[in-house]
């Protein structure tokens, strides 16, 4: 029992002084994002239905705020979308679909040391994303709004400017989950994922 008592005490120690020999950073950062957004947009009516590919490239912006402990990072982060459109002309009548996408999302992130001053990373999140679906054409426009559950993994390289300001490159894939729009016609769903591009740059306080 001494034994065993004496031994956690020891464990406890040694975890305490891990604990402390890392030093916690605080760091903000903001990237500029270029998106491939797929849209698959689903009609269901009652005569019938198609399926169609919204696909669009969009621009956005992300803003986080994180803490780095050792090769890890966790951070906060907010993104914020252009709406992704398509422009549809059948039989002499036009309509549009658009979908807006910002979300909100926790990222961890592990820095792979490499003696240099490039950093490559990896990294995960987990998060929610705001959708908002539309269909108009010339006579009507109706939308829905709808929160998901939204996750992303992705990799990168940061380059040291100097022992503060980082210069970022990435790349992630996102899905944002989906959204329907719901009429007595039928249905429109939109379901989106996205290939992101990113640059921007980490300042570490």
């Amino acid at each position: 029992m001494n034994k065993t008592l004496l031994l956690a005490g020891v464990a406890a120690c040694l975890f305490a002084a891990n604990a402390n020999a890392v030093e916690l950073k605080q760091y903000v950062s903001g990237k500029l994002t270029y998106s491939d957004m797929s849209n698959d947009v689903k009609y269901t009516e009652e005569d019938g239905g198609a399926k169609e590919k919204a696909d669009d490239n969009v621009l956005g912006g992300s803003f986080a705020y994180g803490i780095k402990a050792g090769a890890v990072r966790t951070e906060l982060e907010l993104n914020i979308h252009e709406d992704a459109e398509k422009k549809y002309t059948e039989d002499g009548e036009s309509w549009k679909n658009s979908l807006e996408n910002n979300s909100i999302m926790l990222n961890a992130y592990y820095d792979i040391d490499t003696g240099t001053k490039f950093t490559p990373y990896v990294g995960a999140g987990i998060g929610m994303a705001r959708l908002k679906g539309k269909v108009a054409d010339t006579d009507e426009s109706i939308s829905k709004s709808k929160t998901n559950f939204a996750w992303q993994v992705g990799a990168g390289v940061s380059y040291a400017m100097t022992d503060n300001l980082s210069l970022d490159a990435g790349y992630r894939y996102m899905d944002s989950g989906d959204v329907t729009i719901k009429e007595d016609w039928g249905k429109v769903k939109f379901d989106s994922t996205s290939h992101e591009f990113l640059l921007g740059a980490r300042y570490t306080f």
